[in-house]
C-alpha cells in the first residue's frame, strides 16, 4: 500500500476470483473516495479490482466527508468499464435508474 492504493497481490485475487466462481458470485463494483474531486485517475483505471464489461466503479469525493444515504447518488462520480475496457462516465440520471441505495 501506499498514500493513493493499495495492491492486492495475484495469489489473493486469484483465491478470491476462485471463490467467487465456485459461488456463482462476481464482484459487480468497487467503491473509492479521493481526498478533493471525484475522478477516475489513472491510477483507478489501472488497479481497478473489478475488470469485465459493465463493472462499475464509484467515485466518492473528499473521502465521504459530506455524503449521506441521500447524497450519495449525487455527490459521486460513476464509470462503467466497457467492451474496449475503458472506463467510461455514466450520467447521474442512468446510474440513479441503475442502483439502488438503502
Amino acid at each position: 500500500a501506499s498514500a493513493d492504493f493499495f495492491h492486492i497481490p495475484s495469489q489473493a485475487m486469484s483465491v478470491l476470483l476462485s471463490h467467487l466462481r465456485t459461488t456463482g458470485r462476481f464482484i459487480a463494483a468497487q467503491v473509492h473516495s479521493h481526498p478533493r474531486e471525484a475522478f477516475h485517475s489513472d491510477a483507478d483505471d489501472r488497479w481497478a479490482i473489478v475488470r469485465h464489461r459493465g463493472a462499475l466503479s464509484l467515485v466518492v469525493p473528499r473521502f465521504a466527508r459530506d455524503t449521506e444515504v441521500g447524497t450519495f447518488l449525487k455527490l459521486i462520480a460513476a464509470f462503467s468499464l466497457n467492451s474496449l475496457n475503458v472506463w467510461e462516465e455514466i450520467v447521474p440520471s442512468v446510474l440513479a435508474g441503475a442502483i439502488v441505495i438503502a
